[in-house]
């Protein structure tokens, strides 16, 4: 009896882990279908610019990451709970301080007000979510600023 109780209870944790697989993969063929882009087809520089440059604009106080390889909203989310976890990120904000746009491979990051950015562990929260960070991008005086992430 024991042993059966054992193979259905981890049959059922597999299960339920298949279900969590296909409703990710689900949603990625959805955002393909809705965005043009194919789940690891990433934009160009000039159009990722021209998009951290109308998202920062709309958001006063915050930067954005370009993160490489961000195709998939699925695989994002750890990005979110890597990243609203630093210091100088304003959790106060709608989804912990953290947007995710994953057809443009951005990271918008809400700033807390009279905190500084910490390139480097800004850089090791993404990479530990699994993307390179490769650019920051901020805006002064209306135009958009971009600085590399130093590499690894």
């Amino acid at each position: 009896m024991k042993k059966l109780f054992t193979v259905v209870f981890y049959s059922l944790i597999g299960l339920g882990a298949m279900s969590t697989l296909a409703h990710a993969q689900l949603l990625d063929q959805k955002f393909a279908s809705n965005s043009g882009l194919s789940p690891s087809k990433e934009v160009s520089q000039e159009v990722r610019n021209v998009e951290a440059l109308k998202k920062l604009k709309a958001k006063a106080g915050s930067v954005a990451v370009y993160a490489k390889g961000l195709c998939c909203p699925s695989c994002s989310l750890g990005v979110r709970k890597k990243v609203s976890v630093l210091g100088f990120v304003d959790v106060e904000k709608p989804k912990s301080g953290v947007e995710i746009d994953a057809k443009n491979q951005l990271v918008l990051i809400a700033v807390k007000p009279g905190s500084n950015i910490d390139m480097k562990v800004l850089s090791k929260a993404v990479d530990d979510a699994g993307y390179p960070a490769v650019h920051l991008y901020s805006i002064k005086d209306g135009q958009l600023v971009t600085k590399p992430f130093a590499v690894n």
